[in-house]
């Protein structure tokens, strides 16, 4: 963009609430000249890449942003290549920050401070999440977590009893890790989760039964396979179904999967959430399978997706 076309639109749209920034396209200096005191209404800030435009920003650059939009409520970054100190710092640059997502590559959570207490919504996607154990959230009311790795402890000092609603990912996740983040939630209402190969054994069906505020379970998993769900009772009752018993309190359960490779297991637990569903006529129940199903009678695989809506 040019200097020009760029004056033209920050005089035509100075009321704006939210603007994007991809690219900055003319020397640094004369971009802050021109937007300085232009936007006086903007409370959302996002900034991120094409494929096909993206030229990338430098660390300075960056924490001008902070410099010249301090008062923003809502801040986005996708790809900018952004560093864990930079970050840092402009997220104690922005004191009335309320909701922040972060989608980068090259993030390892370090920038994860107690300036962020401030937050009523937080969304990372990071290639692997380190200090978690260090935030403070009190006032967080939604999280969303997508991460490949984590490193270090996930309990947090001080628990996060306004947030209601949360969804995470993590690729690699044991029943222990798994424990010490559900229990920084007591009050949460929907859960929404995938944990890659973690097997559902008791010590994940005691952390979700401590959820005692739990409405709505939404899980996803790669592979419905017998070794992750029969775990109780010397591998004779699945996990899955047990979970549905339990957890009376809960009014929707959802249960995705891409793959299944025990047919049989699989039907017994939908025929056992079938029979709960008999007793508690208020449950609702989805089973969503994706990918493909392998019925080992016939040696063959079927194609999804199918969606199991177990309502009667």
């Amino acid at each position: 963009m040019k200097r020009k076309q760029l004056e033209c639109l920050t005089s035509t749209f100075s009321n704006i609430k939210k603007l994007r920034v991809e690219s900055i396209g003319i020397f640094t200096k004369d971009f802050f000249s021109i937007i300085d005191h232009k936007f006086s209404m903007l409370k959302h800030l996002q900034m991120g890449r094409t494929e096909k435009y993206y030229t990338g920003f430098f660390a300075k650059e960056l924490l001008l942003f902070g410099v010249h939009f301090p008062f923003i409520t809502k801040l986005d970054l996708y790809l900018t290549g952004i560093t864990d100190d930079t970050l840092s710092q402009l997220i104690s640059m922005l004191a009335s920050l309320k909701k922040l997502y972060i989608h980068e590559r090259k993030l390892n959570g370090e920038f994860l401070l107690t300036e962020m207490r401030k937050l009523t919504k937080l969304q990372l996607n990071v290639a692997t999440l380190t200090n978690f154990n260090e935030l403070s959230l009190p006032l967080v009311e939604e999280l969303e977590i997508y991460t490949r790795k984590i490193d270090g402890y996930m309990g947090l000092a001080e628990k996060c009893y306004n947030l209601k609603r949360i969804i995470f990912s993590f690729d690699s996740c044991s029943d222990v890790i798994f424990d010490d983040f559900i229990s920084n939630f007591p009050n949460v209402e929907t859960l929404d989760f995938r944990c890659g190969v973690m097997r559902f054994n008791s010590t994940v069906l005691q952390s979700l039964g401590k959820l005692s505020h739990l409405r709505n379970l939404i899980y996803y998993g790669s592979h419905f396979k017998q070794n992750k769900f029969m775990t109780l009772n010397d591998g004779e009752t699945n996990a899955l179904s047990e979970l549905i018993r339990r957890l009376h309190w809960v009014t929707n359960f959802e249960f995705n999967f891409s793959n299944i490779s025990n047919k049989e297991c699989f039907d017994n637990f939908v025929s056992d959430a079938k029979i709960i569903k008999c007793h508690r006529p208020y449950l609702s129940i989805k089973i969503l399978k994706r990918g493909k199903m392998r019925d080992r009678s016939e040696n063959s695989y079927c194609n999804g997706p199918w969606i199991i809506d177990v309502q009667k």
